[in-house]
């Protein structure tokens, strides 16, 4: 009896993280389409604590395969493994997201004043050229 519904608990609890790992990554997809500034970061915010949760739950997961019966431990942690995996490549994710959108933020004001910079001398020198 008590088997039964420790198996029920652990498929409870893997197919909410599944579940989460899906949303999480719905939201990633959103994310890189988001062009407000201002919600950003805390749409961001609200990916990362889901991903704690994620990574929690995998935790939890991991002793609780620990003590499935030996016929199912090796399927059991298999499915633990994917989910770990998929909980990796969204926090990689995240992070591209976030380097990028910090990249935008710190080169794309430099580009913008070297291009008004490079239009000022070539008006400078249009002018120059036609009063001469």
């Amino acid at each position: 009896m008590r088997d039964w519904s420790q198996f029920l608990k652990m498929e409870s609890l893997y197919t909410n993280t599944n579940k989460l790992i899906h949303e999480v990554q719905g939201d990633l997809g959103k994310l890189a389409k988001n062009t407000d500034k201002d919600g950003i970061h805390l749409f961001e915010n609200e990916i990362q604590a889901k991903i704690d949760i994620i990574v929690s739950n995998c935790e939890r997961l991991t002793i609780l395969v620990n003590k499935e019966p030996p016929t199912r431990r090796s399927s059991a942690k298999l499915r633990v493994d994917q989910l770990k995996y998929d909980c990796q490549h969204i926090q990689s994710g995240l992070k591209q997201l976030q380097q990028k959108r910090y990249q935008n933020a710190y080169y794309l004001p430099a580009v913008i004043y070297l291009v008004s910079l490079e239009s000022k001398k070539i008006d400078t020198i249009e002018n120059y050229s036609v009063n001469s």
